[in-house]
């Protein structure tokens, strides 16, 4: 149903649906849904079906639900909430009272940085929240400290949990100095707090808690000095630091100059040890005067684990004299292989070929949800902002999903915004979803070819699905392709091609005609393609493609965001961090 009015509670009110129910916000109704106010107390949903409330992401300068008094939601998903005023945010605003919340879940809401879902406010009489089972991970904002008021607590109980557990509630404190404050009480939860909540400073500085729910400094004396810690039961090293990631670099690669030993462990010098997962801890920062020596040091010996960025950023990654192939933070990963969950950031002023800001050369694998911010130029071919080459002789496949550049990327040619080559006689398919390119790329040969996705395919059987290019392709004297220049016949489906082309030979959204093309769309105010298109590709005006819904049922919200006034986009919000969300809507206003 759509909302026409604000509901404002003043007494005491139970909304339970006999089935579910979704409200939603229209562009002539975007403020808040309920107002619970002081001394009111309402109570969505018992548990039994699910109630939607959605804020199709239209500007708006509310959250979804704005409460003074007693909150309680069973089984609610708040959604989409687009707060442009900055100032609070785009899901709950507790400014006091008690707000219980069960079965509770957030996606695709915006608003205060690291206040995209709950905003608690500091007042005269102590806000408190109480989260129960099946929370879903979301961002809460706790404003500023003022020694007068009591500060906001999280409330636990016995059942308290996450529904996916491998995503933290992001908590961020709105002081710089938050130590020594009690924000979380357990109230019978026996687990480790710090495997629910991660703890910011406005600042953006990373705090821990301890067992009273207290804030408690990160501080350099309890990181190991060797920057690594060693866990035996899950068996997965955790990095801390930048030594600690060079540690980890030299004992995947073998070139460890004596015996390191980690927690009881001990790694044995050159000695090459592919096969240890690991984990970040914290932003690191690499910059330095020499080039980063890739992690997986040759096709024989690449990256066959799990490496885990938690959502953090490696930066300052540079390559400004090497011009050796494969260059990546990642060098060579195998088919074993997984990569998630991490940005890197930094410069490669030069580079050979089959080069990546994430991975050179992917034999294999699954990369998920990492972001490259590392600005690539060289006139080597068989450059991508994700992986440089994906090659392998067997039949393996490599996925990849929601991962998203950010960098401009120069080639000589097979440039692409997320893979460049695939290489002739190659046998590995790659399967692309849900990412997003908002680079620009460029390709510099005189028969070159240029595109926002993925440059050249060449297997059959690869897939590319849901994926948004936004970035700017220039091939002056080639070939320029919103998507793919797909040299053999594969699987383009539900694709956005927005982005500038300037190229002698302009294809919208793919090369070849022959491959099954099924539902893809490009701007027609922004793209004339110079070269025929396959049937399954359509052209629609800027201002038809950025509204508020879909125009084509098959593009489902699973998929893909919508919001009035900018592109669709690839729904991986919940997925990457808030910071990185934002500059991808940015870029596609």
């Amino acid at each position: 149903m759509e909302a026409t009015s604000t509901i404002e509670i003043t007494g005491t009110t139970e909304i339970i649906p006999l089935k579910g129910l979704t409200i939603e916000r229209t562009s002539n109704f975007t403020n808040k849904f309920f107002d619970v106010k002081t001394g009111g107390a309402l109570t969505l949903g018992d548990g039994s079906n699910t109630i939607t409330l959605d804020g199709k992401g239209l500007d708006a300068s509310e959250p979804l639900v704005d409460t003074s008094g007693n909150l309680t939601l069973n089984k609610v998903e708040l959604k989409n909430g687009n707060n442009t005023s900055g100032t609070s945010t785009g899901g709950i605003f507790i400014y006091s009272g008690n707000t219980t919340l069960n079965n509770v879940s957030f996606s695709g809401n915006t608003g205060l940085s690291g206040a995209a879902d709950i905003y608690m406010y500091q007042g005269a009489t102590q806000t408190k929240l109480e989260i129960g089972q099946d929370f879903t991970a979301s961002e809460v904002y706790f404003s500023a400290a003022m020694t007068s008021y009591p500060y906001p607590v999280i409330q636990l109980n016995q059942n308290s949990s996450l529904k996916d557990t491998s995503k933290k509630i992001k908590i961020t404190v709105g002081n710089t100095s938050p130590q020594n404050i009690t924000v979380i009480t357990k109230n019978g939860y026996t687990g480790d707090l710090n495997d629910l909540f991660t703890i910011v400073g406005f600042d953006g500085t990373s705090y821990s808690l301890n067992e009273g729910g207290e804030i408690v400094e990160n501080t350099q004396s309890s990181i190991p000095e060797n920057g690594l810690s060693w866990d035996s039961s899950t068996r997965i090293l955790t990095i801390y630091n930048e030594q600690g990631l060079k540690n980890f670099r030299d004992i995947v690669n073998g070139t460890l100059e004596k015996d390191l030993s980690v927690d009881n462990n001990t790694f044995k010098a050159k000695t090459v040890n592919r096969t240890v997962n690991a984990t970040l801890a914290n932003n690191i920062d690499v910059s330095e005067n020499e080039d980063w020596i890739p992690i997986g040091k040759d096709a024989t010996n690449g990256y066959a684990a799990t490496f885990d960025g938690k959502g953090y950023m490696i930066s300052g990654i540079s390559n400004k004299s090497n011009s050796s192939s494969y260059r990546g933070f990642f060098g060579y990963t195998q088919t074993q292989a997984t990569i998630k969950n991490l940005t890197v950031a930094g410069e490669f002023s030069k580079a050979g070929m089959n080069s990546g800001g994430l991975i050179g050369h992917a034999n294999g694998g699954t990369i998920q949800y990492c972001v490259n911010k590392i600005n690539i130029t060289t006139d080597s071919s068989g450059i991508g902002g994700i992986v440089g080459y994906v090659y392998n002789s067997a039949v393996y496949t490599t996925t990849i999903t929601g991962c998203v550049n950010l960098a401009s990327i120069q080639g000589g040619s097979k440039v692409g915004g997320i893979v460049g080559d695939n290489g002739s006689y190659c046998q590995n398919k790659v399967v692309l979803n849900q990412c997003i390119n908002a680079g620009t790329i460029t390709a510099t040969d005189s028969s070159g070819s240029a595109s926002g996705i993925f440059a050249y395919p060449t297997v059959t059987s690869n897939t590319i699905s849901n994926s948004l290019n936004l970035g700017t392709i220039t091939c002056s004297n080639g070939s320029g392709v919103g998507i793919t220049d797909n040299k053999t016949s594969l699987t383009i489906q539900y694709c956005l091609s927005a982005g500038t082309i300037s190229a002698s030979s302009k294809y919208a959204v793919a090369s070849s005609t022959s491959s099954t093309q099924t539902k893809n769309y490009y701007d027609s105010s922004k793209i004339t393609p110079t070269q025929s298109q396959a049937s399954g590709n359509t052209g629609k005006t800027t201002s038809a493609l950025k509204v508020a819904s879909a125009w084509d049922t098959s593009w489902t919200t699973t998929n893909w965001s919508f919001a009035a006034g900018r592109y669709p986009v690839p729904n991986i919000q919940d997925n990457i961090p808030s910071e990185i969300w934002k500059e991808i809507v940015e870029a596609a206003k």
